[in-house]
């Protein structure tokens, strides 16, 4: 697949697209995208307000990601005989 096209949506049952189908640049997950729309039109507006600044709602984000990661369970890892990192 040429670098410059993008994958179609994929649609969920509830409607919504599949998010680790899209490879579209920021500007067209806003035009395209509502939920992601109207997330970037939220943090505009947390920032026109002086309620956050954009170092703080990055700092948020990356925070609520590692949050999630790491309450996530561990994926197992299954090693057969004849791996090179059986024991």
């Amino acid at each position: 697949m040429n670098p410059n096209e993008h994958q179609a949506d994929e649609q969920t049952r509830d409607g919504r697209r599949e998010r680790g189908l899209n490879r579209l640049t920021p500007e067209e997950r806003y035009q395209r995208d509502p939920m992601f729309h109207a997330l970037v039109t939220m943090l505009r507006g947390a920032i026109a307000r002086a309620d956050y600044t954009p170092t703080e709602i990055r700092e948020a984000a990356m925070l609520a990601a590692i949050m999630y990661e790491m309450g996530r369970p561990a994926r197992p890892v299954l090693m057969r005989e004849g791996d090179p990192e059986w024991p």
